[in-house]
């Protein structure tokens, strides 16, 4: 496995900005990507299933070694590749407390993502 990769909802308005703007803070050695891109489950075999709705359901991220993190964790992960103070800070998702309020917020907005921004046929970064 090569390189950190952040895999979003590439039909999603919402995502395909908050993947931009992950992608421009973590920095260069993370590479963002649509789920439903070409080559992607061939590439990354240990993604989960597409949901009932055929969908990703949450924002991955796949390490360097390959390990897989989904949701406000994935959040966390790929700020914790950048410059500090921003990486120091996101170490803060790990608190108990902190980590379970991310983890229902992160939740609460993914079930809503499409209302805030629509759809695409073909959003891209």
């Amino acid at each position: 496995m090569t390189g950190a990769t952040l895999l979003y909802d590439g039909t999603c308005r919402f995502c395909v900005a908050q993947a931009q703007r992950l992608k421009r803070l973590a920095g260069a050695d993370v590479q963002a990507i649509s789920a439903y891109a070409d080559g992607v489950r061939e590439r990354f075999p240990m993604l989960p299933p597409l949901g009932p709705d055929g969908k990703i359901g949450e924002i991955k991220f796949v390490d360097d070694r390959g390990h897989i993190y989904g949701g406000a964790e994935a959040i966390s992960r790929v700020l914790m590749t950048g410059a500090p103070p921003l990486s120091w800070a996101a170490r803060l998702y790990f608190v108990p407390g902190i980590r379970h309020a991310a983890n229902a917020t992160y939740r609460a907005i993914a079930r809503r993502r499409y209302r805030l921004s629509g759809r695409c046929e073909d959003c891209s970064i």
